[in-house]
């Protein structure tokens, strides 16, 4: 029966997690077929899609009525993405940590925020772009915490790839909101009104070395 849902792989700390999905509205991964439970599992919508995507969950997080957390893991990257429905809806901003792993104990993470173009995104995912911005902070040096007081001049990072950038992030953007709406039964889309933000696209906040023991991990 279960090598139906390996595709999908759960954090152990899920099921213990007060914060995580088996808490929330909406939010049961699960659904046993009533005709004859013992042999079939019918996964909720929410998780076909985002096994679809290839996103591995590794948390999810409901801290409150309007934000949401969700952690997984696509290609070579841990994503952290924070859906906080205030800012999304009257700012268009999504928070993102993307660690990239570089050894089994260590990482680099990256945390930005960005702006949500519903209008130009889809459901194609890519990671390309987000992979050569993780080469240039390597290539240059940028190891450690590095705090970007000025976004002039780290602009270089992104010189020449920041459309495609915005791009992949938009569409990664969209999969979770969408797999947020139908886990939590909530209507997010229908709320977005079709402006352009005034803020820029993407702007990275943070640049740090990461510690493995501290990111959930599947297994």
């Amino acid at each position: 029966m279960l090598e139906k849902v390996t595709d999908i792989k759960f954090n152990s700390q899920m099921a213990e997690n007060k914060n995580g999905y088996k808490k929330s509205r909406g939010g049961s991964a699960f659904a046993y077929n009533k005709s004859n439970h013992f042999d079939s599992i019918d996964i909720s919508p929410a998780f076909q899609f985002i096994a679809k995507m290839n996103f591995k969950i590794l948390n999810i997080f409901n801290t409150s009525a309007n934000k949401y957390e969700v952690v997984f893991e696509l290609n070579e990257f841990i994503f952290d993405i924070i859906i906080d429905l205030p800012l999304l809806i009257d700012r268009k901003e999504i928070q993102f940590k993307i660690t990239s792993k570089e050894n089994e104990n260590s990482g680099l993470s990256v945390f930005l925020k960005t702006n949500y173009d519903d209008k130009n995104s889809d459901f194609s995912i890519s990671t390309k772009m987000i992979k050569e911005l993780f080469n240039r902070i390597n290539e240059n040096g940028f190891k450690g915490d590095s705090t970007l007081f000025d976004q002039d001049l780290l602009s270089f990072l992104f010189e020449g790839i920041e459309e495609r950038i915005f791009s992949e992030m938009n569409n990664i953007s969209k999969s979770v909101i969408h797999f947020i709406e139908s886990l939590y039964e909530i209507k997010i889309f229908e709320k977005l009104e079709d402006k352009k933000s005034k803020s820029e696209n993407i702007q990275i906040q943070l640049i740090k070395s990461t510690e493995f023991s501290g990111i959930h991990k599947s297994e």
